[in-house]
C-alpha cells in the first residue's frame, strides 16, 4: 500500500517525503478564475491556503518531489463544472502536464473525456466527489480511461474488499483508493449541495478569526482542549475556518414514520449529527484499524485527507500510518497488531478516543462505542 499524502506549499514537500509519504496530491489557486467565476471552484477545496498560489511555486514543488521520485497529482475535481469553463479548464491542465504535473484527480465526466483526448502519459484518477460504491460503476468509468479511483468514504471495510476481488476476478487493473485520516463527513459527498464556502468569505466582525483558527496549529490545539461550552461559542459566534452549513446545530423531525422505535432513531440522528462539529474541529477521523484488512485485500492507495491542514498535523499523519504500515508486515497476530494500531492513534492524538464520530471503518467498535480489537 502507498501512502498518497495532501500538500498545499513548496516547503511540505521534502518534510511529507521524509515522513514517509509516497505519492502527493495538491489543488492551485487561481485569481484569475475566482474573479471571473466566484462561487464555481478549481476544486472541491477553495480556501487559497489549501491550494498552492501559483504555477511557479506549483512546478518546483513537483520538481522537489520528482527528485524523490514520488509523483504528484492536482485536483480538478469540483462536482461539476459549465461549458464556458471548459477552455480555461483545459489550458491550465496542459499548463500543468508541461510543468510535470502526473495526473489529475477529476470528477465532472465532460472534463474527464477532454483530458483523457489530451495526453495519454497523464493519469486520471478519480474523486470521491462521484462517490462510487460498486464494481459496476468501477467498470464505467474505466471506460474514460480512469485508472484509480478514490472510492466513497462511508462504504464499509467489507464493501472495499468485494469491489478489490471483483476487479480481480474481471481481470482489471485499475487501483483503488480508500481514505484513512481526516474528514470523514457523515453525508454522502456525491449527494452534496451545501455550498462549503460560504462563511470562510463571509464578512463579520468575527471573520479574521474563522480564517486565523484555520490556518494556526497553536490555536486548533488550544480549542480542541476546550469545555463544550466553548466549543458551542466557536461553532455559533464564531465560525470554523469553512465550516459547511451541514454542520449546523439542527435536529430531524419525522413527519411519518411506521417505526415503533422512532425515538432511538430520532435520537441517534440527532446526537450523531450535533456531536460532528467537535470532531471536526479536533480532526480525529480515523481508519487506522482497516490497515490489516487493506492490506490483506491488496488496496492500493491508502489517503490522508487535509490540504488545508497545517504541515505539522500533516506530517503527524503521515508519520502514524507509516509506522502502522511497517507494524502490519510483522508476524503478529491479527489481534496483536490491531491493539498496536489502536494504541498508535490514541499516543498520537492524546487526549482523543475512538468513538462513531471519528472512526472511518466502525466494524472496530462494539455496540457501546467503544474500540473493540480483540
Amino acid at each position: 500500500m502507498k501512502i498518497l499524502a495532501p500538500i498545499s506549499n513548496i516547503t511540505e514537500v521534502e518534510k511529507l517525503a521524509e515522513a514517509g509519504a509516497d505519492e502527493f496530491y495538491c489543488g492551485l489557486h487561481s485569481k484569475e478564475w475566482q474573479n471571473r467565476y466566484q462561487l464555481f471552484n478549481l476544486n472541491a477545496r477553495s480556501m487559497a491556503y489549501a491550494n498552492f498560489k501559483d504555477l511557479n511555486d506549483l512546478k518546483e514543488a513537483v520538481e522537489t518531489a520528482h527528485s524523490h521520485h514520488k509523483p504528484v497529482y492536482l485536483t480538478l475535481n469540483t462536482s461539476y463544472y459549465i461549458d464556458k469553463q471548459f477552455p480555461k479548464l483545459i489550458e491550465i491542465a496542459e499548463k500543468c502536464v508541461n510543468l510535470g504535473i502526473d495526473g489529475f484527480i477529476v470528477s465532472d465526466l465532460g472534463l474527464i473525456s477532454k483530458l483523457g483526448k489530451m495526453n495519454n502519459d497523464v493519469k486520471l484518477h478519480l474523486s470521491t466527489i462521484c462517490s462510487v460504491q460498486n464494481i459496476k460503476a468501477c467498470l464505467f468509468y474505466e471506460d474514460y480511461n480512469i485508472s484509480r479511483i478514490t472510492l466513497e468514504r462511508l462504504l464499509s471495510i467489507d464493501e472495499i474488499k468485494a469491489i478489490k476481488e471483483s476487479l480481480k476476478n474481471n481481470n482489471r487493473k485499475i487501483e483503488l483508493e480508500a481514505f484513512v485520516m481526516n474528514t470523514r463527513c457523515i453525508n454522502v459527498e456525491a449527494f452534496c449541495n451545501f455550498q462549503h464556502n460560504l462563511n470562510y468569505y463571509k464578512k463579520s466582525k468575527l471573520g479574521f478569526l474563522t480564517r486565523m483558527i484555520s490556518k494556526h496549529s497553536n490555536l486548533l490545539s488550544f480549542i480542541k482542549h476546550q469545555p463544550n461550552f466553548l466549543l458551542n461559542f466557536f461553532k455559533n459566534k464564531v465560525g470554523y475556518g469553512d465550516t459547511p452549513p451541514c454542520l449546523s446545530s439542527y435536529n430531524i423531525n419525522l413527519v411519518e414514520s411506521d417505526s415503533q422505535n422512532k425515538n432511538i432513531v430520532l435520537k441517534n440522528m440527532n446526537s450523531r449529527i450535533n456531536s460532528t462539529f467537535k470532531n471536526k474541529i479536533q480532526h480525529t477521523e480515523c481508519g487506522v484499524c482497516g490497515l490489516v484488512d487493506f492490506n490483506r485485500m491488496g488496496l492500493d492507495i491508502i489517503k490522508i485527507a487535509g490540504r488545508r491542514f497545517p504541515l505539522n498535523k500533516k506530517v503527524k499523519d503521515v508519520t502514524l500510518i507509516r509506522k502502522a504500515i511497517d507494524i502490519i508486515h510483522k508476524e503478529h497476530k491479527d489481534s496483536e497488531k490491531l491493539e498496536y494500531l489502536k494504541n498508535l492513534f490514541h499516543d498520537s492524538e492524546k487526549v482523543i478516543k475512538c468513538n462513531p464520530s471519528n472512526c472511518f471503518y466502525p466494524k472496530f467498535l462494539n455496540k457501546n462505542g467503544i474500540c473493540n480489537t480483540d
